[in-house]
């Protein structure tokens, strides 16, 4: 941020908004009329560092940037819920379950997080953390702005959620060979049921 008061003309993107005190510099940059935009992660609004268990399945928490206090979860939400935060992305990082299974200092850094993105915002909906309407922008109109990209001026796809739908993250909900997921035993709200895209319908299995 200190560069683009140099250079105002540039763009800056803030990837995974983690702590209070990083909002702050980034609520006013952009008070500033300085272009910076920023996102977070599903898990970074849902999670934090008191939520580590303590079994083997820590490790699925081990991320970068780390989980910090619940205060900073609370930032992160004010932040969704006002703008700072500009949208949200899944930080998807898969890994075989041997390496996640080699214990907190060897295991390397990441969570999945494509399969579970969606519920977790819905989740926050459900919770009245953010409208309906903002879950829209931060999770479709908000990134297809930040990337400024023609290609991506319009929705490609629709997605059908049922908002009431309760359900607790298994391996079921996570294809493929990993299972390295925080989200794992979580009880989510809001199930994805069906994706389509054009020339395709797909069920959510």
């Amino acid at each position: 941020i200190t560069i683009l008061r140099r250079h105002p003309s540039a763009r800056y993107h803030v990837l995974h908004v983690s702590t209070r005190d990083s909002l702050n510099e980034i609520r006013r940059a952009k008070d500033e009329g300085l272009k910076v935009s920023a996102e977070a992660t599903p898990h970074h609004l849902l999670f934090s560092n008191e939520d580590i268990p303590e079994d083997e399945r820590s490790t699925y928490f081990k991320m970068n940037p780390p989980l910090f206090s619940p205060d900073d979860r609370e930032a992160l939400r004010e932040a969704l819920r006002d703008g700072t935060i500009d949208c949200v992305s899944t930080d998807h990082a898969p890994h075989e379950k041997d390496l996640k299974g080699k214990g907190w200092l060897l295991s390397p850094f990441g969570t999945r997080g494509m399969e579970t993105a969606l519920p977790a915002i819905m989740t926050l909906v459900s919770q009245g953390v953010i409208t309906l309407q903002r879950a829209v922008e931060v999770f479709s109109a908000e990134p297809r702005r930040v990337l400024a990209r023609e290609e991506f001026a319009k929705p490609s796809g629709l997605l059908f959620v049922d908002p009431l739908k309760k359900f607790t993250v298994t391996t079921e909900d996570l294809p493929g060979i990993s299972e390295n997921s925080c989200f794992l035993g979580a009880e989510l709200t809001g199930r994805l049921e069906l994706r389509a895209e054009p020339g395709a319908l797909y069920s959510r299995a």
